[in-house]
């Protein structure tokens, strides 16, 4: 079986994830590319998948957020001591702000809620982020990466409209702000712009929130290997990261020029009913882009770019097959591979 994780975060030398495709905290060591298993969540089930959607870190302390978990769990570096936070929610994105962690849930009607660092303690917002020209009991979703805080500000973008909600955190005050003719999904912020990407996965777009002023970003290729799930920035660029495709572009915004940084091999061990990538962190200067569906993490340089996979021996001693036919396993001493096959 491969690692395969929806986030990672980058503590000293360290990237630390939770697997998306098992009940484990995981460990890679950048410089050696050493993978270490630590230990099965506390408090949740062995055979959850994605049971978390996000990991922060804040002085040596992880914070992942749950996603099919029963609430957060804090991981104290570096003797891995955990408290957990009980939590009913599904969020698909948490962000950083102050001293607390703002959490979206999937489901917009559940409201957002806030996670107080320094008193441990999980609370629901009175934020609304409908404004007054939604119905807060409608079915509104947001996706992974549909929201973000910029300058005091939460924006979120509701899933498939193109209306963008826009939440002052320092005086509750909201508002909504619509683009016709575009169904959105994930959003970015970088140099004055918003990126964002449709619904489809097809096109990408740029505003500065004022009416009428939203750009398309015709996407180089064909309609597969265009679609991109979101975008980052590195290096001074747009950094596409792929739906289903198998092509990285890089995006240059001042000279609106594209070109391809890296091309990723097909495999049959892809998992085709997910995107081939989720999260992104930066470590040693490099950005790594961890795989959800695909199983390889991609490491794209300044001078080059690499991607290596991390596989389980099987060592194990339960087996049991879930619901989207991965097998999962249980072990009392569950080994890891103390190899890396790299590409």
């Amino acid at each position: 079986m491969y690692l395969r994780c929806n986030d990672a975060c980058y503590v000293e030398d360290k990237l630390y994830m939770s697997a998306c495709n098992m009940n484990g905290l995981f460990s890679i060591d950048v410089k050696t590319r050493e993978l270490k298993f630590i230990t099965h969540f506390p408090q949740e089930s062995r055979l959850c998948l994605d049971l978390h959607s996000k990991v922060i870190s804040k002085e040596n302390t992880l914070y992942f957020i749950p996603l099919n978990g029963t609430g957060i769990s804090v991981v104290h570096l570096p003797e891995c001591l955990f408290t957990h936070i009980a939590s009913e929610v599904k969020f698909v994105n948490a962000l950083m702000y102050k001293d607390s962690i703002y959490l979206i849930p999937y489901q917009l009607v559940d409201g957002i809620w806030k996670y107080l660092i320094g008193e441990n303690v999980l609370v629901k917002t009175d934020l609304n982020v409908f404004g007054q020209e939604l119905d807060r009991n409608n079915d509104s979703i947001t996706d992974w990466y549909g929201s973000l805080i910029i300058d005091d500000y939460l924006y979120i973008v509701i899933s498939g409209t193109g209306n963008i909600s826009k939440v002052n955190l320092l005086t509750g005050e909201s508002m909504l702000i619509k683009f016709e003719g575009v169904q959105f999904a994930n959003i970015y912020y970088y140099k004055e712009w918003f990126y964002i990407t449709d619904n489809k996965y097809s096109y990408l777009y740029k505003t500065k929130m004022k009416k009428n002023d939203i750009v398309k970003i015709k996407i180089p290729g064909e309609e597969k290997t265009r679609a991109i799930y979101r975008v980052v920035d590195y290096n001074n660029s747009i950094i596409c990261i792929p739906c289903f495709g198998d092509t990285i572009y890089q995006y240059y915004p001042d000279n609106d020029n594209f070109q391809i940084l890296y091309s990723i091999q097909s495999s049959e061990y892809i998992d085709c009913c997910q995107t081939k990538y989720a999260g992104t962190t930066i470590a040693e200067e490099k950005l790594l882009l961890l795989p959800k569906g695909d199983f390889r993490i991609i490491e794209l340089g300044t001078e080059s770019s690499a991607s290596y996979e991390f596989y389980f021996n099987d060592f194990f001693d339960v087996e049991t097959k879930c619901s989207r036919n991965i097998m999962l396993y249980e072990n009392k001493t569950l080994d890891v591979a103390d190899y890396i096959r790299i590409i």
